[in-house]
């Protein structure tokens, strides 16, 4: 009773909602005091209503201030995100035209174009509608974006007819969706920033459905309208926690648009050629080299009294060019296509590797750091050679983060397929198992599943030189066997041995958790066998008295790192 007739005045104060709230508000007086039923029970019962109530409206209010305290979170962190790359609330200018320096040529860009509703809301009119400011500038100071002017130059007149109402969606034709030049911008670009979940109408605003909220006759019916203001409060908590999240995909797509801290790494370099000028920006050309490395020298001021100034056609220096751009700016993960050269194949290949590339697909997977193939050449040969090149893998699972334990890989790859075991056993000795479908563990936790499926063995290093498949029997038996979160993979006699077999019969295999006898702790303890008629030509490895070998530095071993890719 003391809280509902505490008194004192606090200064009011307004929250995000609009709404007053005080740190330290004190309940309202009860109308509960004075009141009698006449009856010592009934009195003792009306007290623990009254008490229910006192309780409920205090964590009621301390819900309100969670809540509310949790929504300004969201808001600052969003306003953070976008006053960072100096995005403002709403585009500052929404007509007229933005002249826009794309990769050396010049275009003026219609804002009212981009402000038509099939494009306001995609990654490119949000980029130059609201990020003028944050992209890199030329050197006569106007906005510059890295991307190809052939691929621009046809956006443009595409907009043209978006601008007059003649068309809605723009779409690649057929030719051009297999033009990497094209297709890779144009589906980075005309990515949707995304709109209110769960909002029909679009404006954000939550509204009660018919009849909701309404006074009901029941004993919950006081609390109905309660109820349904909660559960309002999660579904437009939800839809700012998503918008949220899509600021945040958006600035980690457009950052590499961008300026950065580095004004150095930020210029725009151009030169011209047989009367075509040609820009870059400098951090795209960084990764290829030092201040030396043939690319980056075509721009250095001096490039126009080298001897071999025509040693290229303008063509093929703006695809090399684009090709080392979209390596620098399309989103991590991306498979980057090489540039496609109808006429002068062979020539074309030769200026690639004159200028420090390769005319071979180029993955942003993040290779290097702590992961454990730091190669992107690598990384890119053992997916090749999984046949599962159509999308990027997504890192699910790594035992330095995850731990060891099986429930812990059963969580992070549960009802995932195609998965691709990447196992490290010391510096040298690497390899993985790719496993065509899902891990499957059985209904019976203590009991384990084994499920038919394609696998492939291969090795990354060590036993080697570089990725190498080992070619099994295709008609042998192919299979995944897991154990429950409480049993184990057996021998045919009943004898538990692991917690994880990966196999093809009577030619490879890896085992997780292996022990002899008995069973590991965890998965760390791992066996690698493969047969010796299956050793592929250059094996180097261990090898025991059958002539048996492995891809690890022994048939035994305890990993040192594991990781599970995703290939779907």
């Amino acid at each position: 009773m003391a809280a509902a007739a505490a008194s004192g005045a606090s200064k009011k104060r307004k929250g995000i909602f609009g709404l007053p709230f005080d740190d330290e508000q004190p309940l309202p007086p009860s109308s509960l005091d004075g009141v009698t039923t006449s009856s010592v029970e009934g009195d003792r019962r009306l007290h623990a209503v009254q008490s229910s109530l006192e309780r409920l409206l205090t964590e009621a209010l301390a819900g309100w201030k969670a809540a509310e305290n949790e929504a300004k979170r969201l808001a600052e962190e969003m306003h953070a995100m976008i006053s960072e790359k100096g995005g403002p609330r709403e585009p500052q200018q929404t007509s007229g035209t933005l002249t826009l320096n794309v990769g050396g040529t010049v275009f003026p860009v219609s804002r009212a174009a981009l402000m038509r509703p099939s494009m306001v809301r995609n990654y490119l009119s949000v980029l130059l509608l609201r990020f003028e400011a944050a992209l890199p500038h030329d050197a006569e100071k106007r906005p510059y974006l890295e991307s190809c002017p052939a691929y621009f130059r046809w956006l443009l007149n595409e907009l043209t007819f978006v601008e007059r109402g003649r068309e809605d969606a723009i779409e690649l034709t057929a030719a051009l969706q297999n033009d990497p030049s094209y297709a890779e911008y144009h589906a980075l670009f005309m990515r949707e920033f995304g709109s209110g979940d769960g909002d029909s109408s679009g404006s954000g605003d939550v509204q009660m459905g018919e009849g909701e909220g309404q006074r009901q006759t029941d004993v919950a019916g006081p609390f109905a309208a309660f109820d349904e203001s909660r559960r309002l409060y999660e579904r437009a908590y939800e839809a700012l926690k998503a918008e949220k999240e899509r600021t945040a995909a958006f600035l980690c797509a457009m950052e590499p648009f961008m300026k950065t801290d580095d004004s150095e790494e930020d210029e725009v370099l151009s030169v011209t050629i047989l009367g075509e000028r040609v820009s870059v920006m400098r951090r795209t050309l960084s990764p290829l080299g030092p201040t030396n490395s043939p690319l980056l020298n075509r721009f250095s001021p001096t490039y126009q009294l080298e001897p071999d100034v025509r040693q290229t056609s303008a063509e093929h220096l703006q695809r090399v060019v684009d090709f080392a751009r979209r390596q620098a700016v399309m989103p991590a993960g991306q498979k980057v296509a090489p540039p496609v050269i109808e006429r002068r194949r062979e020539l074309f290949v030769e200026d690639l590797q004159m200028y420090g590339l390769k005319h071979q697909p180029f993955y942003r997977w993040g290779a290097g750091g702590d992961l454990i193939v730091t190669s992107e050449d690598h990384l890119a040969s053992l997916v090749e050679l999984t046949g599962r090149m159509s999308k990027p893998p997504s890192l699910l699972y790594k035992s330095s983060r995850d731990g060891f334990g099986h429930s812990s890989l059963l969580d992070c790859v549960s009802d995932v397929s195609n998965l691709l075991f990447v196992v490290q056993h010391n510096d040298t000795h690497k390899f993985a198992a790719f496993v065509d479908g899902p891990l499957e563990p059985p209904a019976d936790p203590t009991s384990y599943e084994t499920t038919d499926c394609p696998v492939r063995v291969y090795s990354i290093s060590g036993a080697c030189d570089g990725p190498t498949r080992i070619d099994t029997p295709p008609d042998g038996r192919q299979a995944v066997a897991v154990a429950g979160r409480e049993g184990a993979v057996r021998w045919l006699g009943g004898r538990p041995f692991a917690k994880v077999a990966i196999y093809v019969d009577d030619a490879a295999g890896v085992v997780l958790a292996y022990a002899e006898p008995g069973l590991a702790a965890d998965l760390s303890s791992c066996g690698m066998m493969v047969k010796n008629p299956y050793l592929p030509a250059g094996y180097r490895g261990p090898v025991d008295a059958a002539g048996d070998g492995t891809l690890a530095g022994s048939m035994t071993f305890t990993i040192t790192e594991m990781e599970v890719w995703t290939l779907s």
